[in-house]
């Protein structure tokens, strides 16, 4: 999806079932849910109060995970949930260092 390119939002009828209650919900609605994302790179040079990480993998490099964590301004604005490889919330992640680069030093 791009800037500008028109989109179709189905509208739902939503109906109750539940035969305890003496009436019927009955509603229509859009199945919208607001939500705003900026990338890594996008953050770069910007100081956010609210940062929140989901690293569903371990960061692919090392400077990734440094500029966001670095973005926030103070540290109750910063929220990283990292889910391990079984769906598992952990506090550990891979710090990515090449070892490639440091052969020629």
């Amino acid at each position: 999806m791009s800037a500008g390119q028109k989109v179709l939002i189905l509208r739902l009828s939503l109906t109750s079932s539940d035969a305890s209650l003496p009436f019927k919900f009955h509603r229509r609605q859009h199945p919208v849910m607001t939500s705003y994302a900026m990338t890594i790179n996008k953050s770069q040079g910007q100081s956010l109060s609210c940062v929140g990480l989901l690293l569903k993998k371990s960061a692919f490099t090392h400077r990734q995970l440094y500029v966001a964590v670095s973005r926030v301004t103070n540290n109750c604005g910063l929220k990283i949930l990292i889910v391990d490889e079984d769906g598992g919330t952990t506090n550990k992640t891979r710090n990515v260092v090449f070892k490639e680069v440091f052969n020629n030093v």
